[in-house]
């Protein structure tokens, strides 16, 4: 199977599980949201927030390096593995202890501070899964992946759909969430043993312990920092205004990150093949990622454009009438959809051509001000402020991103990757603008799927009329698309059992 066709079949996974997963994780949202009230939301969002940051700590970029080293000496996969799982459980029970005293400190109720330690431990347990899922994104199958993703979401739905009925409120929001991460790391484990034949056991190799820290500590600190910027904002929201502030900022924020869930399944099959090329041919690296930008641009347009032109249609649709008084955050948000989008590609990027200093640098810097700006203008002017700050550092560093890795060739890639999507995306726009009573309305179904498909039509169909994509570009997606047949024949070979297993 050609690279193309490969990346092209991972990414038609990945689509699909972000359809299908992403799409029960946001409902797993939603029916949170339309079943609790806002208050009780706005503390389930804080709990998530919680946990997530709990998550990345623990974790701070030590799978995306593992990935990296996979890919370089596929026939250490045991020792690289072994090794892993033995650093992961160091971890897992170093941030037991800090999860523990973050957990009492925090200026919240009792119960609050209880179902918080929970939430962490239930995020710290994926750890492990995450481990095995490196095998399975180094040797590009990411089918299991996008597998995992799907069976891990349809089971969070279903545990939280089964806590709800039973009346257990927050906690049995909590235990779901528990449950869900034990059942992916059972999942992962099973793949990679019986389709790779390692069933490897716990090792100490503290030699491999250092580099892979080595490696990770700039570019997890940079990952650290991004999650903690977009978890933040729900934090400072808690503590400096009141959960329904937090409801109301939450709401619109959480269908934003969902939404980049679908960007990172997009873009995490890209990765093995940027590590090849930024060591083998740096001017096909540049191409690579050159492509991959435009097409990451031009995918997500069309929902930036949805958030800035139809508001009051998403936030009824999605959330319900409770949330109507959110519909100006999600305009705010629709500003960031692109930036952060497109910015799943940065981290990638960034490690493959070793250089993830500068990724922490940005996201610091970003970062700073974000809780600046907060921690002054919260306490005047209530969660729009978060809205509007959280938007603009999403913006500044995705410019900062694009300058610096584009470089000279910024001015000859900005027609095709920014400007002609724009004018694509405005001409969308103003056609929902023309139906404005349509898409708002709370009837006609039909009618407005009709108009949200003739716009999706009339921004595909001006990128084409604007010759966005060369006919190089159009050719290799021909190609890749054809990936079926290969793929087929692929699959039916076992992957050779490592050296040493």
């Amino acid at each position: 199977m050609k690279a193309s066709q490969r990346i092209v079949k991972n990414a038609a996974w990945g689509a699909l599980a972000g359809v299908v997963g992403g799409g029960l994780q946001f409902l797993s949202v939603i029916v949170v949201a339309r079943t609790l009230p806002v208050s009780s939301f706005g503390t389930y969002n804080y709990l998530l927030a919680f946990a997530i940051l709990f998550q990345f700590l623990a974790d701070f970029g030590l799978v995306n390096i593992l990935v990296r080293e996979m890919a370089r000496r596929p026939g250490e996969l045991d020792r690289l593995l072994g090794s892993a799982k033995g650093l992961m459980w160091v971890l897992f029970f170093v941030f037991l202890i800090l999860l523990s005293i973050a957990a009492l400190v925090q200026n919240v109720p009792g119960q609050v501070k209880t179902l918080s330690f929970v939430m962490g431990v239930a995020s710290l347990t994926l750890l492990q899964g995450v481990s095995y899922a490196a095998v399975l994104r180094a040797h590009e199958d990411m089918e299991f992946n996008s597998i995992g993703f799907t069976l891990h979401k349809a089971a969070l739905l279903g545990f939280i759909i089964l806590t709800l009925k039973l009346g257990l409120g927050l906690w049995g929001l909590v235990f779901a969430h528990l449950a869900a991460n034990l059942l992916l790391w059972f999942y992962y484990a099973q793949v990679v043993g019986r389709r790779f034949g390692l069933w490897v056991s716990l090792q100490r190799d503290v030699q491999l312990w250092k580099t892979l820290i080595g490696e990770a500590v700039p570019l997890g600190g940079g990952l650290l920092l991004r999650q903690i910027g977009w978890q933040l904002d729900s934090l400072l929201l808690y503590w400096l205004a009141d959960a329904y502030s937090a409801g109301l900022f939450g709401g619109p924020y959480r269908i934003l990150l969902a939404v980049r869930l679908m960007s990172m399944i997009l873009v995490l099959p890209l990765y093995p093949g940027l590590v090849r090329l930024a060591k083998d041919s740096l001017p096909q690296f540049w191409a690579a990622y050159d492509r991959a930008l435009k097409w990451l641009v031009c995918l997500s347009l069309p929902g930036s454009i949805v958030f800035l032109f139809a508001p009051e249609a998403v936030v009824r649709t999605v959330l319900g009438a409770k949330f109507i008084a959110s519909t100006g955050a999600l305009q705010w948000f629709g500003l960031a959809f692109v930036p952060l989008f497109v910015s799943a590609l940065f981290p990638y990027v960034f490690t493959a051509l070793g250089r993830q200093r500068f990724f922490f640098l940005i996201i610091s810097i970003a970062l700073i001000v974000r809780i600046a700006l907060e921690a002054w203008l919260i306490p005047k002017y209530g969660y729009m402020s978060a809205c509007v700050i959280a938007s603009w550092c999403e913006i500044l560093p995705f410019a900062a991103f694009v300058v610096v890795l584009s470089g000279r060739r910024l001015l000859s890639r900005l027609p095709d990757t920014f400007i002609r999507p724009i004018c694509a995306g405005l001409a969308m726009g103003g056609l929902l603008i023309a139906c404005h009573n349509i898409v708002n309305s709370q009837q006609q179904f039909v009618l407005k799927i009709l108009v949200y498909s003739a716009a999706v039509g009339v921004y595909v169909g001006i990128l084409l009329l604007l010759k966005t994509f060369s006919k190089t570009e159009l050719g290799l997606a021909k190609e890749a698309l054809s990936f079926v047949g290969p793929y087929l024949r692929s699959f039916r070979q076992k992957p050779e059992t490592p050296s040493g297993s």
